[in-house]
């Protein structure tokens, strides 16, 4: 048997009733856990979650948030509450509908939907409307 070492941790006892009761419908404790947690780790050298600054858009993503005025949300609740309202506007007869894409995209940009994978290559659609 190999040898062990002794390793604590200090959570707040609302985290640690709540995570024992999980673990337990889960069939283990939370030694296992952190055990499964510390192994997953030493294994595969890397966190088992994202952290949020890894959620950060990319210059591309930055990009088209730009031209096209895409909204990303680090708040969930907030986008499900800009979501909700969206909804009630259409329900209130304040919106629109589309057949397709296409038709969707000539209207909120003017101009024609490029479908890149037809195309054979990655292209955006905005791509030489910006002068």
């Amino acid at each position: 048997m190999s040898k062990t070492v002794l390793v604590q941790a200090r959570i707040s006892p609302e985290v640690k009733a709540d995570v024992e009761k999980l673990f337990e419908a889960w069939g283990f404790d939370i030694s296992t856990a952190f055990r499964m947690f510390l192994n997953k780790v030493s294994r595969d050298r890397a966190m088992p979650f994202v952290f949020a600054e890894e959620q950060r858009p990319t210059e591309e993503e930055l990009h088209d948030m730009r031209v096209l005025g895409i909204k990303k949300y680090a708040d969930l609740l907030k986008a499900y509450r800009e979501i909700d309202a969206a909804r009630a506007d259409y329900e209130a007869g304040r919106g629109a509908s589309f057949g397709n894409v296409a038709e969707m995209f000539k209207d909120t940009f003017g101009e024609p939907y490029v479908d890149s994978l037809s195309h054979g290559d990655v292209q955006r659609a905005t791509e030489g409307s910006e002068k």
